[in-house]
């Protein structure tokens, strides 16, 4: 519970009408005096919150990315930690180009510092270069840039796909496919960076089908390809929880079992993935506390304007459960059965 919840809470007043106090517009006395007194119990001081009286921060966030869960949780980690210190937050759905009136790309009201997910690589330098240029702090989420003058919080999304790839090839496994959108998406160019390096660093070279969305369509329909011609590799590396979700429900329609036909490996770790049956090896990535991080980097840019950017890197975790299995074992091979 944050601490705007509580002061609606104790105070008894609605929730917009802490907001407005707390960014400095004028409220009734009685509620004013409820929330101040809300305030005190909970040892909050008034100081903190006017010091951004007035102040707002946006999200940003691709239209077709506002359902995928760790971005939701990167958000309420966002939100979260900035509503603790007193600013509002808009969201924003779309980018700057969704605008096809140059006049309409300018936010009706200038943000103090900006958040920006889930975007392609073409508008991460659209976005970014149209901030830059307003002189509007931004932050990346769960993206990686070799751009020193971007600000980003994510894990090592190379190193992460490296090692969940590499539990797959330590399980004996060498013919080991991969999807993605790697002609757009930044964050799956590093993950399939990464499933090079787990073969290059064995001194192997990757032998599985390398697939690409422009060229192969979706997920399910090249699976569901490899399938018919019998061309199913050993394991899978999925980008994420989501794809690896579409992997299991084309794997059970066409009567292909994880793990003794085919292990499957990802990232994300979101909610679901341990109750899939099986349940998912995946990597963790800790949206939430991305999103509660890339606050802080916000405020302290929006607070040093002689810092032109600032990078976090936190950790990720393999979470093994039970997709993989040991190449060539086939213990719950049933072809033997009446």
């Amino acid at each position: 519970m944050t601490q705007a919840d509580d002061l609606v809470r104790l105070s008894g007043v609605s929730r917009s009408t802490v907001f407005r106090f707390l960014k400095g517009d004028s409220v009734r006395p009685q509620a004013r005096e409820a929330i101040l007194a809300a305030m005190q119990h909970l040892n909050i001081s008034h100081d903190d919150h006017a010091v951004h009286k007035g102040k707002t921060l946006q999200i940003r966030i691709r239209k077709d990315f506002k359902a995928f869960k760790g971005y939701n949780l990167a958000m309420a980690g966002f939100v979260s930690r900035a509503e603790k210190h007193g600013f509002a937050i808009t969201i924003q759905t779309g980018t700057i180009r969704d605008s096809a009136d140059p006049s309409e790309r300018k936010p009706p009201t200038r943000p103090a510092g900006v958040l920006i997910l889930g975007m392609s690589i073409e508008e991460e330098e659209v976005e970014s270069g149209y901030f830059r240029e307003a002189g509007i702090p931004h932050v990346f989420v769960n993206r990686v840039f070799e751009d020193p003058k971007k600000s980003w919080v994510s894990c090592l999304l190379r190193q992460a796909a490296c090692e969940a790839t590499g539990y797959l090839l330590d399980l004996g496994h060498r013919d080991i496919g991969t999807w993605g959108v790697v002609s757009s998406s930044r964050i799956d160019r590093e993950k399939r960076l990464g499933y090079f390096d787990a073969f290059r660093l064995r001194g192997l070279e990757p032998s599985g089908p390398c697939l690409e969305m422009d060229t192969h369509g979706t997920l399910p329909e090249a699976a569901e390809r490899l399938i018919a011609a019998g061309d199913l590799p050993s394991a899978w590396f999925c980008p994420s929880d989501e794809h690896a979700l579409q992997l299991y429900r084309t794997a059970r329609e066409k009567g292909v079992r994880i793990p003794e036909d085919l292990s499957v490996v990802s990232m994300d770790d979101v909610e679901s993935a341990e109750y899939l049956m099986p349940p998912l090896t995946t990597v963790r990535m800790p949206f939430q506390a991305e999103g509660a991080v890339a606050f802080d980097v916000l405020k302290h840019l929006m607070e040093n304007p002689a810092v032109e950017s600032h990078h976090v890197v936190l950790k990720h975790e393999l979470i093994i459960r039970d997709s993989c299995a040991p190449h060539g074992d086939r213990s719950g091979d049933r072809s033997g059965d009446d």
